[in-house]
């Protein structure tokens, strides 16, 4: 097959990789498209945190081809119309995209050409769009998760307020065109080998690390989803004012902003600056290293960098593919997270993790309607694999715990893993793959036909 994955972001290697270096490793020809549609302003280049369009994220030709040791072509698009003319001069037979976005605009043309539409799904917000989550159903196939996630989507569209055979009848269509493929990056999970990571990254043999991925300051402080309605664009005053701040300007943002529930971290002295004090204090109790791994957009605090043993980091500068994280992820024995999506990493890695989880009231923008998903909330909190914890919990209790305390437990493990994020044995993208040979043989046979 000739294969396209539209990289509209660097980051969107992280789900399309492992199926397009599967595709190679099977003789599938592969065109990187890489979308150019919001090119970074000349003087900018790539280092300019903020902004629209996450231009450090920007997908050079020349970083892309060296994806793959070269073997696949990168080619550039300015626009949809343009998009589909490279699709069509490379006589492509699918072309992936992740999530609603960025395939859309060009989907129906692309169909026209005899091109199939894949979906990659990316996370949660694979459930969420910024008016309506039908415009899910804009590809031929979507290649998700689990079946759950259908289940899922149908129950935000009924938040949404749609009901009825309506809504059972769009359940059904993403159902007829849903395959449980499983969690793509599971595939590089184990790749790695842990002393030629510690090799590379300087990071010495026999000491166990725990890993922290530490809270996003500067990425969430607006609130910034639909379903908050008035509430968009407003300053959340726990981030910054509260869990970011010390003593003094944590009563005033209280006060300003009458806050009340917020009081413990004053009284207390709860804020990020403790945690990252707590999990030092972990961290010597259990002989382990502090290794920090941050993004580009949200740097380290400056007491974060003297608390930790090593700080890596993603940036404009390199691919980060195969991800940094499965690495850190491959000499790890705990990570400690807040939220984040690395969770899908470290669970297909079949590394424990501690989710520190703030209440809805303290970081809505999370939440996002999340809570009223039934069972939602095990994703973050599956003892054996994951284990929830409030902040002030973690502040109180880490200190006086081992590491033992935190175990990965096969059993619970395969359980968690089966239900939000894998579906059977074996490579992922081999399962992709095979299922859309099957839809490009049928198009191709529909084309002769006509």
């Amino acid at each position: 097959m000739r294969l396209g994955f539209l990289v509209g972001r660097k980051s969107h290697l992280r789900h399309l990789g492992p199926i397009a270096e599967g595709a190679l490793d099977a003789g599938h020809r592969v065109t990187l498209l890489c979308d150019h549609r919001r090119k970074p302003a000349a003087g900018h280049g790539l280092l300019r945190r903020g902004g629209r369009g996450k231009v450090w994220e920007f997908p050079a030709l020349a970083q892309l081809q060296g994806f793959a040791a070269g073997r696949a072509e990168a080619v550039a698009f300015h626009t949809d119309a343009e998009l589909v003319e490279r699709a069509a001069a490379s006589e492509l037979d699918a072309v992936f995209g992740v999530n609603y976005p960025w395939l859309i605009g060009a989907a129906d043309r692309l169909r026209a050409r005899g091109i199939v539409v894949a979906q990659v799904q990316a996370g949660f917000d694979f459930l969420y769009t910024d008016d309506s989550g039908t415009k899910a159903l804009f590809a031929d196939v979507t290649y998700g998760y689990t079946d759950l996630w259908v289940d899922w989507w149908a129950q935000v569209l009924a938040l949404d307020g749609i009901a009825g055979p309506e809504l059972e009848g769009l359940r059904q269509q993403l159902a007829g065109r849903f395959v449980a493929a499983g969690l793509p990056h599971a595939d590089l999970a184990g790749r790695a080998d842990p002393d030629e990571v510690r090799a590379r990254l300087g990071l010495p043999r026999g000491r166990r690390i725990v890993l922290f991925l530490p809270f996003p300051f500067g990425k969430t402080n607006a609130i910034r989803t639909v379903a908050l309605g008035e509430a968009r664009g407003r300053t959340q005053p726990w981030v910054t004012g509260i869990y970011g701040a010390a003593r003094p300007r944590q009563a005033l943002t209280i006060l300003r902003h009458r806050a009340w529930q917020h009081w413990p971290y004053v009284r207390h002295g709860w804020n990020d600056r403790r945690v990252v004090a707590e999990v030092r204090k972990f961290c010597d109790r259990n002989d382990a290293l502090l290794v920090v791994k941050t993004r580009f957009q949200t740097p380290p605090r400056g007491y974060l960098r003297r608390a930790a043993d090593r700080v890596f980091s993603d940036g404009p500068e390199r691919l980060d593919y195969p991800p940094m994280l499965i690495d850190l992820l491959a000499v790890s024995s705990l990570c400690i997270h807040f939220c984040s999506g690395g969770l899908m990493e470290a669970s297909a890695s079949r590394v424990p993790w501690i989710c520190v989880t703030p209440s809805r009231d303290e970081w809505p923008h999370f939440y996002d309607r999340r809570e009223e998903l039934r069972g939602w909330s095990a994703v973050y909190d599956w003892p054996g694999v994951g284990y929830g914890l409030r902040v002030g919990a973690l502040i109180e209790t880490l200190a006086t715990r081992r590491l033992e305390d935190f175990p990965l437990v096969r059993e619970r493990s395969d359980e968690y893993l089966a239900r939000f994020f894998r579906r059977g044995a074996g490579p992922v993208a081999r399962r992709i793959l095979a299922d859309l040979e099957r839809r490009v043989t049928a198009r191709r046979g529909e084309a002769v036909t006509r």
